[in-house]
Formats: structure tokens, C-alpha cells, sequence
């Protein structure tokens, strides 16, 4: 997977953000296939959240604070599918994708626009709006889900169970060093009761980085030593 660092403090970073440039960083990162061994599969979110607090606020430390609450949000895997794991468009709607395009719309829909802090963003939002409905698939309700002040993501509960490492350590790398991993991807549905009404288990691969076993297991996962 491919990240990009952006010098925040640079005069040009953010000069000429539009709402188009604020989707195109959204997407940057989550269209890769390859998740980073121990730490989450990030979006490009603290692209979006430069742009926005440059566009709405000169408080650095409020930029900071929308960062890290942010971000709890989109390291959280445990209840959406990853690259890997997407199986087709019928998994689209559980995808960490339609997630993370939906918390984007709401936060701005909730925070600016519905409280009236700045009403200039309408078309950023109807852009996160276009994104989501993208990620998630025809049908899905977007617009509801931005503007339901009691809206909640009610993604299925995702473990992932790893091969121990000792059989990975056996898998042939290949030129780059990365090793092919076939691993078990567990989805439990609940209603709101929390009882589990359906479960489902399929296979995905990913590519791991030597040094894979001296990194720490990603959240909600299951690696057997």
C-alpha cells in the first residue's frame, strides 16, 4: 500500500483546496491492495483533515484534536472489510471504503453545516456525498446517514485468523521480499440486541514485509505464534 506525506506547514499545501482535491486525497490510499503489517489500513484522512481545518480554521490545535478523534474511527477495523477481503460489489457496503466515506460526509454535514459553523462547504459535502455513494454501492442511504444525528455503522463483526508464523516463515518471498498469505476472514452479523444472526467465514490473502513476526498483531486479528 502506497501512503503520501504532505509538508503541512507549507504555504501551498492547502492554497488551492476544492472539494474535488479533498476527495481525490481521500482516495488516495485505500484503493491499495496491500495492508501494512501491525498497524491498520489507513486512509489518506490526514489529508482531508489538513485541508479542511486550513479551509474552515487557523487553530492548529483544534486541527490536531480532529485528527486524532478522527483517526480512532479509521484505524478501527473490526467492524468492515479491508482491500483484500472485498469480495465484489456485494461487499461494498461492509467495506472499511463506505465507512470511512460515510464518517467523512457526516462530520462535515454535523459539524459545519448542520450547527451553522460554516455554511460555504455545501459543496464539499455534496462531493463526500458523490464519494460515499460510490463506496458503498447503489441504494445505500447515504444522505441519511450524514444527516441522522442517532446514525450508526453497522458493519458485521470482522475477525481475521493468520496462519502461525512459523508457516509464513516458510512461504517463499518473492522479488520484493513480500510473502503471500492466505488467511480466515470471520464475519458475525448481530441485531441490535446484540445476538448473532448470521455468520460467515471466507479466505483472503494479503502481502507481508520481512520482519513480519516482530510486528505486532493488527487490531482484531488472531496471529498464532
Amino acid at each position: 500500500m502506497t501512503t503520501r506525506t504532505i509538508d503541512w506547514n507549507s504555504k501551498n499545501a492547502t492554497r488551492d483546496a476544492t472539494p474535488e482535491s479533498i476527495v481525490s486525497a481521500l482516495t488516495a490510499v485505500r484503493r491499495g491492495g496491500q495492508r501494512k503489517w501491525g498497524a491498520p489500513m489507513k486512509t489518506c484522512m490526514g489529508v482531508f483533515v489538513g485541508l479542511l481545518a486550513a479551509a474552515v480554521s487557523s487553530n492548529c490545535c483544534a486541527a490536531q484534536g480532529l485528527a486524532n478523534s478522527l483517526n480512532k474511527v479509521y484505524e478501527d477495523e473490526t467492524h468492515c472489510l479491508v482491500g483484500p477481503e472485498i469480495r465484489g460489489e456485494k461487499d461494498n457496503s461492509i467495506s472499511c471504503y463506505c465507512r470511512d466515506g460515510l464518517t467523512d460526509a457526516r462530520y462535515v454535514y454535523q459539524t459545519y453545516l448542520r450547527s451553522g459553523k460554516d455554511r460555504n462547504l455545501n459543496g464539499t459535502l455534496l462531493t463526500l456525498w458523490n464519494h460515499a455513494a460510490q463506496m458503498c454501492g447503489e441504494g445505500y442511504g447515504v444522505v441519511r446517514a450524514a444527516e441522522d444525528g442517532d446514525w450508526r455503522w453497522d458493519g458485521p463483526e470482522v475477525i481475521r485468523v493468520y496462519p502461525p508464523d512459523r508457516r509464513i516463515a516458510q512461504i517463499r518471498p518473492d522479488s520484493d521480499g513480500l510473502r503471500t498469505v492466505t488467511y480466515e476472514v470471520r464475519l458475525t452479523y448481530r441485531d441490535k440486541q446484540g445476538q448473532a444472526t448470521k455468520v460467515e467465514t471466507f479466505s483472503a490473502a494479503e502481502k507481508l514485509p520481512p520482519g513480519f513476526e516482530k510486528a505486532a498483531c493488527p487490531s482484531g486479528a488472531v496471529c498464532p505464534k
